[in-house]
């Protein structure tokens, strides 16, 4: 039997639906053994309860620490937070971020990195403030792991990505550091939007899967909420990882712009910087520039929804 892909989730999920989208496919993928989750960015609390609840549902146990918050009051976790259920004590993370700063999820992270080496895939789809602090706790570890993939930045179109915009300051550590990275930009994650039927066909599940039937609920909240229809972003940063070859992915040099006007925008040196001089010495990273979104949205609904097929 094939050796599974050990896989370490930190999200922010909790506001845009494709979080919990891309929790789903990581529980159902038979090549992936979730190893933990980690939450990022405001309400972190909320986010792993949401994150152990979509764990609980699918009959999963590993831990889920409550992350850094960075820049609280910059999001409010928009569809989970009026959940009653995830109060009970059974989704209690195993730390609480406000006491502790998300300092234990950090640390869960490096401990992973440092435990599973190039076992470990990191993905990344929130703002990277955890990441980053990981690779300040140990470099040497988050250096040693297999991939981290992230959903961030636009990488052939200047846009202030969300999870970029977030935390630029950790953006920038983690793109720029020289570590195994990975990245699905907006300008190539944006072609997986779902149709209305797709998006019915998660809304209208009648089978029997508590993780289904649940993400059933929270894509319909996600929707009255925002009004709009799903897009794959964060489970395209995770199938690609775990199943290369629906991606196009070629090496570019990075700066992420921290400040001013301009706070997360990425600037792809290799293609605007013609006289930026000598390149060869600069950290690169693997970046995301064409997709097969028909076939990946293929795959995406025969892995969650294998029953029906």
């Amino acid at each position: 039997m094939e050796k599974k892909i050990k896989l370490l989730i930190d999200t922010d999920i909790g506001d845009d639906i494709d979080d919990a989208l891309a929790l789903a496919l990581a529980l159902k993928m038979p090549e992936v053994e979730p190893v933990g989750v980690t939450t990022v960015f405001a309400d972190t609390d909320i986010r792993a309860r949401e994150a152990m609840k979509m764990l609980a549902c699918a009959g999963i146990s590993v831990p889920v620490y409550a992350g850094m918050p960075g820049k609280n009051g910059f999001s409010r976790c928009g569809f989970s937070q009026y959940e009653e259920e995830l109060k009970d004590d059974a989704y209690t993370p195993r730390n609480v971020a406000a006491e502790d700063g998300g300092s234990a999820a950090v640390r869960f992270i490096a401990e992973c990195a440092r435990k599973y080496g190039g076992e470990l895939v990191i993905l990344g789809i929130g703002a990277m403030t955890n990441i980053a602090a990981a690779f300040e706790l140990d470099p040497a570890a988050m250096r040693s792991v297999g991939k981290i993939s992230l959903m961030c930045g636009s990488f052939y179109k200047a846009v202030n990505e969300w999870n970029v915009l977030c935390d630029a300051r950790a953006a920038e550590t983690v793109l720029e550091s020289g570590l195994p990275v990975e990245c699905y930009g907006l300008d190539v994650t944006i072609r997986t939007g779902l149709t209305g039927s797709q998006y019915k066909r998660i809304l209208h599940y009648s089978g029997n899967d508590k993780l289904l039937k649940y993400l059933a609920v929270l894509t319909r909240k996600w929707h009255d909420f925002t009004g709009n229809l799903p897009m794959l972003h964060d489970p395209l940063a995770l199938f690609n990882a775990v199943r290369p070859g629906y991606v196009f992915m070629e090496p570019q040099s990075v700066k992420v712009i921290t400040e001013g006007e301009f706070e997360g925008v990425i600037l792809n040196r290799d293609r605007n910087l013609t006289y930026f001089g000598d390149k060869a010495d600069l950290p690169r990273i693997n970046v995301a520039k064409d997709v097969r979104e028909r076939d990946f949205l293929d795959e995406f609904f025969s892995i969650l929804y294998k029953e029906e097929v």
